[in-house]
C-alpha cells in the first residue's frame, strides 16, 4: 500500500489541473516501479496504490523504489507492507491481510517503509535493514502488532533511517547482514589432540550462535567479511581469513568450505588445508543458502527463486532451477537436496544426481 504524503495541501497549492497531471506522473512512476519488480496493481484510490507481490522481499523493493522515485516530482509518499494470504475474487483480492497493510502504511512518514514482522521474516537475506518502531493496534484487527521501518542494507546513515538513496545495491556491495541466531559449522580436524575441536565461524555484525555453548570474546574483533577459526580447546580465534563480503550462509564437503556473500551474489570456494580463498563465484541474487551433494555445490538465491547448481571440480554454475517462491533455507541428506521456499510454505526435494525435482 503507497500513498502521497500531504495529498491535500498540495492539491489545494498546485490547483485542480496541476495536482491531475502531478497525480498522473506519479501513477506512471508507481507502475513502471510495480512492473520491474513483479508487482500486479489491484486498485487505485485517488494518489494511492494497492499492489500484490508472489515475494514480500520484492514488494519492499518496489516500495522503496517509489520512495526514491517520486521525489523528483516534489513529493513524497508512504508505504506499507505485510504479507499473508488473500482470497481471489474476480480481479480483486481480499481477505484481514489488505487491511493490515493499509493500516502499517498509515503509521509511516514521509519516505517510510513500514512493514510486519511476517515481512522481515520470510525476507530474511534480501539485505534489508529493520529497525523497530513500536507496537500498535491497528484499527478494526485484533492484537497488537508490532511495525518495523526498513531500509537498505548499504544504505548511507543509522540503522534504520527510511531509504533515500537512488542507487540499487552492486553485486559486489559490502552491506552487512543481520545477524541470525542459529549455529553456522562445526567440525574435527584431521589432525588434533584428543578432544580438539575446530569451529569455522561465518561473522554476521559480530554476534551470532556458534556451536558451543560459549561465544569468545575474540568474536568481537573479526572483520564482518571475514571467515574466523576458533580453536575450540584454546577457545580462541587462530585464524581470520577475508572473503570480500558478509557471510550469509556456509557449508562443508569435500575437504573445502562454501561460503555464500548475499550481498556481493557470489559463492567463495575456501581450502581448509590451505586456509585461502581458491576460487570466487558468481551466482544468482541474495544467495541466502547453500548445500553440498552429489559432487555439486546447491545455492538458494532468495531474491530470483531459483537455485544454483556448482559442480565442485570445474567451480562452475552448470544449471539454474526455478523452485519456489523466496527459497532460502537448503540442507543435504536422505538422499536429495531439501529446499524451504519462505514465500509459498513449501519444501522441495531434488535428486542431487539428476538434479530433477
Amino acid at each position: 500500500m503507497t500513498d502521497i504524503v500531504g495529498s491535500t495541501r498540495h492539491a489545494a497549492e498546485l490547483g485542480d489541473r496541476d495536482w491531475r497531471e502531478l497525480v498522473q506522473s506519479h501513477h506512471q512512476l508507481v507502475r513502471a516501479a510495480l512492473r520491474e519488480h513483479g508487482g500486479r496493481e489491484m486498485d487505485t484510490a485517488g494518489d494511492g496504490f494497492f499492489a500484490i507481490f508472489d515475494a514480500p522481499a520484492a514488494a519492499v523493493a518496489c516500495a522503496m523504489s517509489v520512495a526514491d522515485r517520486v521525489r523528483q516530482l516534489g513529493i513524497e509518499v508512504r508505504a506499507g507492507v505485510h504479507v499473508g494470504e488473500v482470497e481471489q475474487l474476480d480481479r480483486k483480492v481480499a481477505g484481514i491481510t489488505v487491511p493490515i497493510a493499509s493500516r502499517i502504511m498509515s503509521l509511516a512518514g514521509p519516505s517510510e517503509v513500514l512493514v510486519s514482522t511476517t515481512v522481515r521474516d520470510m525476507a530474511a537475506g534480501a539485505g534489508l535493514r529493520f529497525a523497530d518502531r513500536g507496537v500498535h493496534e491497528l484499527k478494526g484487527v485484533t492484537g497488537t502488532w508490532q511495525v518495523l521501518a526498513v531500509s537498505r542494507a548499504d544504505a548511507a546513515g543509522a540503522e534504520g533511517a527510511p531509504s533515500g538513496e537512488t542507487a540499487v545495491a552492486g553485486r559486489r556491495a559490502t552491506a552487512v547482514r543481520r545477524a541470525r541466531s542459529r549455529p553456522i559449522w562445526q567440525r574435527s580436524p584431521r589432525a588434533s589432540g584428543v578432544g580438539a575441536a575446530i569451529v569455522i565461524v561465518a561473522v554476521i555484525t559480530g554476534a551470532l550462535l556458534v556451536t558451543k555453548p560459549w561465544q569468545p570474546p575474540a568474536l568481537d574483533r573479526l572483520d564482518e567479511q571475514a571467515l574466523g577459526m576458533i580453536d575450540g580447546g584454546r577457545r580462541e580465534i587462530v585464524a581470520s581469513v577475508p572473503i570480500g563480503g558478509a557471510p550469509s550462509a556456509i557449508a562443508v564437503g569435500d575437504g573445502e568450505l562454501w561460503i555464500a556473500t548475499a550481498a556481493a551474489d557470489t559463492v567463495v570456494r575456501f581450502d581448509l588445508e590451505t586456509h585461502q580463498v581458491t576460487r570466487e563465484i558468481d551466482v544468482g541474487h541474495s544467495p541466502a543458502g547453500v548445500a553440498v551433494a552429489g559432487g555439486s555445490v546447491w545455492v538458494t538465491n532468495s531474491g530470483e527463486r531459483t537455485i544454483s547448481r556448482i559442480n565442485i571440480g570445474t567451480a562452475r554454475v552448470v544449471d539454474t532451477l526455478t523452485v519456489g517462491n523466496s527459497p532460502t533455507v537448503i540442507a543435504a541428506g536422505a538422499g536429495g537436496v531439501w529446499v524451504a521456499n519462505a514465500g509459498d510454505s513449501t519444501v522441495v526435494r531434488i535428486d542431487p544426481e539428476s538434479g530433477a525435482l
